[in-house]
């Protein structure tokens, strides 16, 4: 049976999360004691199994040093690591 879009971004989510975690040199363990969950829901969660509200996104967003949603929801360039929270100016796209 074919997934539903529900299923797809709750699948990629986890998975972006889970990279994003691995990168910044965070076990699930330690990761799980920084936003107060068990590492069996932080695996739940990275395996797509949970439905996440606004509010543990931003939970997420803000323990991983993620600066906006979309960098969540989209893998960076192969190689590059994602970007710092805090930025100082937005950089301005050269054409």
């Amino acid at each position: 049976m074919p997934k539903t879009t529900a299923e797809i971004i709750k699948t990629d989510l986890g998975r972006r999360i889970a990279e994003i975690r691995v990168a910044r040199g965070m076990s699930q363990e330690a990761f799980s004691v920084l936003i107060h969950t068990s590492p069996n829901r932080l695996s739940e969660i990275e395996n797509g199994g949970v439905n996440l509200t606004l509010d543990s996104i931003a939970k997420f967003m803000d323990a991983l040093e993620v600066a906006h949603a979309v960098e969540l929801f989209m893998r960076p360039n192969e190689g590059e690591p994602p970007p710092p929270r805090r930025m100082t100016r937005r950089r301005k796209k050269t054409k």
